[in-house]
C-alpha cells in the first residue's frame, strides 16, 4: 500500500515533467490504482466505511447545529424587531389621537431606551398641551366675562348719557325761557 502511494507520486511527477506521453501515464495510473485497491483488505474497507460514517454523522450534527443557531437568530431578530416596532406603533397611535383632537390620550411608557424616551417626551408634550388648553379656556372664559361686564357698563353709560342729554335739553329750554322772561322784564322795565 505504501509502495503504491510512492508509485502514484512518481507518476504524477512524470506527468508534470512531461517525460512520458499522456496515454502511457493514464495506463500507468490505472495499473497503480488497481494495485492499490488490490492491496486494501476488507478490514481496511470496514475502517474506511466507519470513518466515513462518523464523518457523515458529524456533518449531520453540524448541519443540525447550524439549523438550530439559524432558528435562534431568527427568534432573536423577531424579538428585537418587536421591541422597536411596538413603541413606535404606540407613538403613532397617540399622534393619531392628538390629530383627532383627543388630548385625554394616555401614553404607556415601559422602557428606557430611545423609543421609551420618545414615548416619555410624547407623554410630556400631551400633558403640556392639556395645560395650555386649560389656560386658554380659562382666559377665554375671563375674556367673555369681561366682555359682558364692559357691555353692561357701556349700556349703563349710554343710558346715563341719554338721561344727561335729556336733562341738559330741559335745562337749556328752562334757560331759554328764563332768558325770554328776563328780556321781557327788561323790556318792560325800560318802557316804564
Amino acid at each position: 500500500s505504501h509502495a503504491a502511494l510512492v508509485k502514484m507520486t512518481q507518476l504524477t511527477e512524470e506527468y508534470v515533467n512531461n517525460q512520458t506521453s499522456l496515454a502511457g501515464i493514464g495506463h500507468n495510473i490505472s495499473q497503480t490504482v488497481d494495485g492499490f485497491l488490490a492491496g486494501i483488505d476488507s478490514l481496511q474497507v470496514l475502517r474506511i466505511r466507519a470513518a466515513f460514517t462518523r464523518l457523515f454523522d458529524f456533518m449531520l450534527l453540524f448541519a443540525g447545529l447550524i439549523a438550530l443557531v439559524a432558528l435562534l437568530l431568527i427568534v432573536v431578530q423577531i424579538m428585537i424587531a418587536r421591541s422597536i416596532t411596538r413603541p413606535i406603533q404606540k407613538a403613532v397611535r397617540v399622534l393619531r389621537e392628538l390629530e383627532a383632537g383627543n388630548l385625554a390620550v394616555h401614553v404607556d411608557v415601559d422602557g428606557r431606551d430611545e423609543t421609551g424616551q420618545m414615548l416619555a417626551s410624547l407623554e410630556s408634550m400631551v400633558k403640556h398641551f392639556r395645560s395650555i388648553l386649560i389656560e386658554v379656556k380659562e382666559a377665554s372664559t375671563s375674556v367673555a366675562s369681561s366682555s359682558e361686564q364692559i357691555s353692561s357698563s357701556s349700556l349703563r353709560l349710554s343710558e346715563g348719557a341719554q338721561d344727561q342729554a335729556s336733562t341738559l335739553e330741559e335745562t337749556s329750554a328752562s334757560v331759554e325761557e328764563l332768558t325770554a322772561s328776563v328780556e321781557q322784564v327788561a323790556d318792560h322795565a325800560q318802557s316804564q
